[in-house]
């Protein structure tokens, strides 16, 4: 048994769904499934039966699709540069607040000196008041108690 489906951002779930039911499941390049019979509107009865028309012609316009240990190394890529850019944004926020106190220190702001640096800066209370409350939230694991 053979099945298309037109490639769309969601559609992840149901080509694992096929592959666990030995289905053998073809994605369609959308632009070109629409090319293959030009019309203005679009509509599901309509698409459906010109998938199932070109899956049975062989005209059918599959693209490639990534294996399991591709996908998988790709969602860690992505994983890890969103920690890294969260750690930039981060190394941002505290260059700003050092520089707004005088403390130019460049790369070195980042040694366990210049940490204790930043660390002995005086904020605002407010800002004091969540810098005692994230040290708080270190020192015990996040427990409140």
């Amino acid at each position: 048994m053979r099945v298309g489906i037109e490639a769309t951002g969601s559609m992840q779930w149901f080509v694992n769904l096929m592959e666990e039911l030995g289905v053998e499941c073809l994605v369609g390049h959308p632009a070109q499934i629409r090319a293959a019979e030009p019309r203005k509107q679009k509509h599901d009865r309509r698409d459906a039966d010109l998938i199932l028309k070109l899956l049975a012609e062989n005209r059918f316009p599959a693209i490639w699709l990534p294996s399991k240990e591709l996908q998988d190394l790709r969602a860690l890529l992505r994983h890890r540069h969103q920690w890294v850019r969260m750690r930039t944004r981060i190394q941002n926020a505290l260059q700003s607040i050092a520089l707004a106190n005088g403390l130019r220190r460049g790369t070195a702001l980042w040694s366990h000196d210049g940490q204790n640096m930043i660390a002995s800066l005086r904020l605002l209370p407010s800002i004091e008041k969540s810098r005692r409350s994230a040290k708080h939230m270190r020192t015990t694991g996040g427990n409140c108690a």
